[in-house]
C-alpha cells in the first residue's frame, strides 16, 4: 500500500557498515521523497550526553577506548558492534514508532541500525542493507574518511 505521496513505506531504514555508502543512498532517497533524514548517530550522541561510561559502557566504548578499533580482530569488532546495536534498539524502535504514530515519513540511516528493526511493522517500515563489495573497498572508504 502506498501513501498519498506514492511512497510504499513510512520509514525507510538504510543500514550497513560505516563507509558502505549509506549516506550516498539515504540523502538522495530522502530528497526524492521529500522527507527528513534521521541519523542514528544523533541518537547515540544524545544518549552519550545523558549517560556516563559507568552507566552505559558500550555506548561510550569508542570514545573511552578509540585504539580498540585499530587493535581488535574483525570478529571482536563485529561482536561489539552488534552488542551496541542491541543497546540502541529500544531507542531506534521508539523513533520508528513515533514516526508511524504521527504519520511522519522519514529516511533513517546509521551503522547501528539493523534490518530486522523493520520486521514488526509490515510494509510501513522498509530496510535496505548496504555492504561494500570487498574488504579492500570498505577499508579504502574508511581510510578516505578517517583522519587516523
Amino acid at each position: 500500500m502506498s501513501d498519498e505521496a506514492g511512497r510504499p513505506w513510512t520509514v525507510a531504514l538504510v543500514c550497513g557498515a560505516s563507509a558502505s555508502g549509506k549516506s550516498r543512498v539515504a540523502v538522495p532517497l530522502a530528497a526524492r521523497h521529500g522527507v527528513p533524514l534521521a541519523e542514528a548517530d544523533d541518537i547515540l550522541t544524545a544518549l552519550q550526553a545523558m549517560t556516563s561510561p559507568s552507566q552505559q559502557p558500550l555506548l561510550h566504548l569508542w570514545v573511552s577506548n578509540p585504539e580498540a578499533a585499530l587493535s581488535w580482530s574483525p570478529e571482536k569488532l563485529a561482536e561489539v558492534h552488534f552488542a551496541i546495536a542491541e543497546v540502541l534498539r529500544p531507542a531506534f524502535l521508539a523513533v520508528i514508532r513515533d514516526h508511524l504514530d504521527f504519520l511522519a515519513p522519514a529516511v533513517f540511516e546509521g551503522d547501528y541500525l539493523l534490518p530486522d528493526l523493520a520486521s514488526d511493522f509490515g510494509g510501513e517500515v522498509r530496510a535496505l542493507f548496504l555492504s561494500a563489495p570487498t574488504e579492500e573497498g570498505l577499508a579504502a572508504n574508511l581510510q578516505a574518511r578517517c583522519p587516523c
